[in-house]
């Protein structure tokens, strides 16, 4: 989830606190001197504890892992190595996110592809360059609340709460160690729609190195990839049997569903060329990224129709949902029996069918290649 917006207002915020250590200091220059040590590294290692809970839900998150990075130019490339997984569960089915993440964990060493599909858990060194900017857009409010220990590390704690008018909301705090400004902690609790979630990250060991030189960067990136050229789970814990998604080439079951209209509409009498079915429900962030792509496609290819189906929301919420969103394409209310059919264990999920209702491609979650792949499979599905 990416929630920094350029702007040119410049916050300047002093908090006055009984500790005379930083009674005169402002939250600003705690992010400055915060940022200056953090640019000057290249490269480094450091060990992380990163939780996520779901706040209504039983969806959690929990592992541990060794990270080594390093920047390359213009372009910055993280390498991770997760030593072990504790506990993990998401959205309803605890093998989902071992899916989504073995996916993600693909070793590409030509592509930023790892730290794209994975800064939004871990909030790397990349991102906490970024925190300069809370002081600068308006639509943060910042404040220095006061000292804890970290690790038996005093910090600074410091609040920045977002504009409670923007559609994703919420806090974030920042421990930063009081000697070498360095950040310790990060805690977010962001609230979207009808959801809420906490996430907590914690930077044990961080060892910081300055401007490297090619010899040793070719050096370093070797040392990395002589780690493991795939990455190996050390423990995982499931409550459910690994469901797989219906297999390429076979026939997808059918099924008549009302649309947002009442009409009801049956998979076997629709007679495109190329038919797509997402399921998504309404408080899904990354549903609500697909929505654009999926926009994309319906005005584009005109032999290509879109079903969006909703197992667990009620049809006039979705009404209201497909007009704020300005979604293009067809909603039909779903059942929860037709997520056991097609075997959906991640949302969203998109299946792309040809003119016979044979399974050309499953997709599972959201990612930046998504419109690019999709229509990959149109052209494969036209033939």
């Amino acid at each position: 989830m990416k929630l920094f917006v350029s702007c040119s207002v410049y916050l300047l915020i002093t908090f006055c606190t009984t500790d005379e250590c930083f009674a005169d200091i402002t939250v600003c220059e705690i992010f400055q001197q915060s940022h200056d040590k953090l640019k000057k590294s290249e490269f480094g290692t450091y060990n992380l504890d990163y939780k996520r809970k779901n706040l209504f839900s039983s969806d959690t998150a929990n592992f541990s892992g060794f990270i080594n990075f390093f920047s390359n130019s213009d372009s910055t490339f993280r390498y991770f190595y997760f030593k072990l997984i504790n506990y993990h569960t998401f959205i309803k089915f605890d093998s989902a996110y071992y899916q989504t993440n073995e996916k993600s964990l693909e070793y590409n060493t030509s592509s930023n592809f790892l730290y794209k599909s994975w800064m939004h858990c871990f909030h790397d060194l990349v991102n906490f360059k970024h925190i300069l900017k809370y002081c600068s857009d308006s639509s943060y409010t910042v404040k220095l609340i006061g000292t804890v220990k970290v690790e038996g590390a005093e910090c600074f704690k410091l609040l920045v709460t977002m504009d409670s008018s923007q559609e994703v909301t919420g806090n974030i705090l920042f421990y930063i160690n009081k000697t070498s400004f360095i950040i310790s902690k990060i805690e977010y609790t962001f609230y979207f729609q009808k959801e809420a979630q906490y996430e907590c990250v914690l930077i044990k060991n961080l060892n910081l190195k300055g401007k490297k030189c090619s010899t040793y960067s070719k050096y370093y990136k070797s040392k990395i990839d002589s780690i493991e050229n795939n990455y190996t789970y050390v423990e995982r814990k499931t409550e459910k049997n690994n469901i797989k998604p219906l297999n390429v080439a076979n026939r997808a079951p059918n099924f008549s569903l009302r649309n947002d209209s009442d009409s009801l509409i049956t998979l076997y009498n629709l007679k495109d060329s190329i038919i797509i079915l997402d399921f998504w429900y309404i408080s899904c962030y990354p549903c609500l990224k697909t929505s654009p792509v999926l926009n994309y496609i319906t005005d584009k290819y005109r032999n290509v129709k879109v079903l969006a189906l909703n197992p667990y929301d009620e049809k006039n919420k979705i009404i209201q949902h497909k007009i704020k969103y300005k979604m293009n394409y067809e909603t039909l209310v779903g059942t929860k029996n037709l997520i056991t059919d097609y075997h959906v264990t991640a949302f969203p999920t998109i299946y792309i069918l040809n003119s016979k209702y044979e399974i050309v491609k499953v997709i599972e979650g959201y990612n930046d290649n998504l419109k690019s792949e999709i229509e990959k499979f149109i052209i494969q599905a036209s033939k």
